[in-house]
């Protein structure tokens, strides 16, 4: 394999890495609080403000998009600043270890905050975008699922908006593929009206 492609694939598993940070655990743990056992289960920053206060909640937020912004700002802006299919694959790969981190049995949360972190790299006016959609529809819907789906959809269409390149388009129906699945319970309450609110 040349050099160059192994500090590629390096980058990518770097990403993996970066996104298998558990910060749910990390800030609960710090409040001294099992977030794996109270409310939803879930290591994410939703379950972690039910769980820890508001405060926790937004430490968790703001860890999240930070471990997916800083690999996918670092290889578009220092190291490979002409392979925007490399800044993807980074931005791919810092969710995947953030759904499926190694440091946590792989049992991760469902990724929306890492995704708007990576989208704010790759593409600001969509990240921004999706933030702006999540934010209104949590507040007046007060439920974290729907807003997650909707921001996420709504990166996507600020991509086609503003004429974003192809990868970054793909990369973000990507996203809201593994957005909708992960959220597969989440929407059958929101269909029968069950889903839990904040």
């Amino acid at each position: 394999m040349p050099l160059d492609a192994s500090y590629r694939f390096l980058a990518v598993i770097l990403s993996y890495l970066v996104g298998s940070i558990p910060t749910a655990l990390i800030v609960a743990r710090a409040r001294s609080v099992d977030v794996l056992s109270l409310g939803s289960g879930n290591p994410g920053a939703v379950n972690v403000a039910r769980a820890a206060g508001w405060a926790a909640g937004a430490v968790t937020l703001l860890g999240d998009a930070a471990k997916a912004f800083v690999p996918v700002f670092a290889c578009r802006a220092l190291l490979f600043p002409d392979e925007t299919a490399l800044w993807c694959a980074c931005g791919l790969a810092v969710m995947a270890g953030h759904i499926a981190p190694v440091f946590s049995r792989f049992r991760g949360g469902n990724g929306v905050a890492c995704a708007l972190g990576a989208l704010a790299a790759l593409a600001p006016g969509a990240g921004g975008a999706g933030l702006v959609c999540f934010t209104l529809v949590v507040l007046v819907s007060r439920t974290a699922s729907l807003g997650s789906i909707l921001g996420t959809a709504a990166s996507l269409g600020a991509l086609f908006v503003l004429s974003a390149p192809s990868d970054f388009i793909v990369t973000n129906a990507v996203i809201l593929a593994v957005v909708l699945l992960s959220h597969h319970e989440n929407i059958r309450r929101l269909v029968r009206g069950g889903e839990l609110r904040v």
